[in-house]
């Protein structure tokens, strides 16, 4: 698998099988002579760590995306539910609602719900295991794999592994005690892990810092890698929430396609709309679509009509960047375009072309990525200058540094506005401000 983006031929499930029957140490429950109550109880899969380890592999196999539109379906209904077109995530969905907090955690235990019953499943595996194989003090582990489920991103997968391993009964015992670490394993998304090398997740969870099943599973990632030619890159946990992950696509993009998607694709190459304040797209709005509709008018002229068609990618644009932000159509634009004998006769496209050139600056305190992917802050605004704090990673570990730049250069800048990614560079922000904020401030003063 030496091309992340190539998915071999092979399950996850069956390579993770075959991965672990072939580690020293390591015993396939199914194939050792059992006796009458060890063939008739649950068993687990493997014995590692020459019978020190109780080890269950699981897979997810169903897709959730029909759930969470059956939960989703009434509530986009509803008069308070954000106007939008083509596909939203739907935290950006959600983001819009009142109760969306609510409407998040019912999506959240609808689509992990698998996972609750996998998790479950091995809970009792192991037990079942050590004890028709009178193995008390065994350590147990999990591995979760997921190469077909994408809708369970990484992400998604932690959250829901490290609610389970907090789970209590009523009378406050833990409710899976016999799983003390997973190891997930993650083939539906793509990360950056710096210097421009993608690569997927492998991630161990556990209860407990220092145990023989995190140890075990730490010894297990470093040879999965080479066994499949990936990258073998350590990350701290407090990088996690600053990481993006990128879907793997399931075939490659057509080269042809429909305008739409095309201008969409372009778009994302350029931004051009992300230095714009709602304000400022709220303008651009209002130039854009009365210029554009008087084209599709009965009796338009043919100039009309083909500056109207010129204008579809524009408006194209503005969808995609209210897609980006997560913005309510009706918030920007206070409903449906203005038709009818109000529209002017004539397109204003120089106001048009002023509303698209907002010239881009840099804000203080404000973060922003670029083409590349790379995260940044600004820290100070001093007339033309600008000092920045590079976020990065460098095998697999963060890496902070200060640069000057130009405000002229803003244009290859674009603001962040995902919140999940935004808590997250806020939080190594603050722990590099903590160190070093107050010397910076001292060497450039305002």
């Amino acid at each position: 698998m030496a091309d992340p983006k190539t998915r071999p031929p092979e399950s996850l499930e069956k390579r993770v099988m075959a991965f672990l029957a072939n580690r020293p140490g390591a015993e396939n429950i199914d194939r050792l002579p059992l006796t009458p109550a060890q063939r008739a109880s649950e068993k687990a899969d493997f014995f590692l760590e020459r019978r020190t380890i109780v080890c269950e592999v699981k897979a997810l196999q169903t897709d959730t995306k029909e759930k969470i539109d059956r939960i989703l379906e009434p509530i986009l209904q509803r008069s308070d539910a954000p106007v939008f077109y083509g596909e939203w995530e739907m935290e950006k969905v959600l983001k819009n609602l009142p109760d969306g907090e609510a409407i998040r955690r019912k999506v959240f235990e609808a689509t992990t719900s698998a996972i609750w019953n996998l998790f479950r499943k091995a809970n009792e595996q192991i037990k079942a295991t050590k004890g028709t194989f009178d193995l008390p003090s065994a350590g147990g582990v999990l591995v979760l794999a997921n190469d077909l489920v994408p809708i369970l991103s990484p992400q998604v997968l932690v959250a829901r592994v490290n609610e389970l391993f907090g789970h209590k009964e009523p009378d406050g015992r833990i409710s899976y005690p016999e799983v003390e670490a997973v190891w997930i394993l993650a083939e539906t998304h793509l990360v950056d892990i710096g210097q421009g090398q993608q690569s997927v997740a492998a991630i161990t969870i556990h209860r407990e810092d220092d145990s023989a099943a995190v140890r075990c599973l730490d010894a297990l990632q470093r040879p999965w890698a080479a066994v499949h030619g990936m990258p073998y890159v350590e990350m701290k946990q407090d990088l996690f929430s600053t990481l993006q992950f990128q879907e793997i696509p399931k075939s490659p993009p057509p080269t042809h396609g429909p305008r739409h998607e095309r201008w969409r694709l372009e778009y994302r190459r350029n931004p051009y709309l992300r230095h714009h304040s709602e304000v400022q797209l709220k303008e651009f709005f209002a130039k854009l679509m009365p210029a554009m509709t008087v084209g599709f008018l009965k009796g338009a002229k043919p100039g009309q009509l083909e500056t109207a068609s010129a204008l579809m990618e524009q408006f194209t644009h503005f969808l995609e960047e209210l897609r980006a932000r997560g913005l309510d159509f009706r918030k920007i634009t206070g409903g449906l375009p203005p038709m009818g004998p109000d529209l002017p006769p004539v397109a204003d496209l120089p106001g048009l072309a002023a509303t698209v050139h907002v010239a881009p600056k840099f804000e203080r305190d404000r973060f922003y990525t670029n083409r590349e992917g790379k995260h940044y802050r600004c820290l100070t605004v001093s007339g033309d200058n600008v000092w920045l704090l590079l976020l990065d990673l460098v095998a697999g570990r963060s890496l902070e540094v200060t640069m000057r730049t130009k405000m002229a250069t803003a244009a290859h800048y674009h603001p962040v506005f995902d919140p999940g990614l935004l808590a997250g560079l806020e939080t190594r922000y603050i722990r590099w401000a903590v160190r070093h904020r107050a010397k910076f401030d001292a060497e450039h003063p305002q």
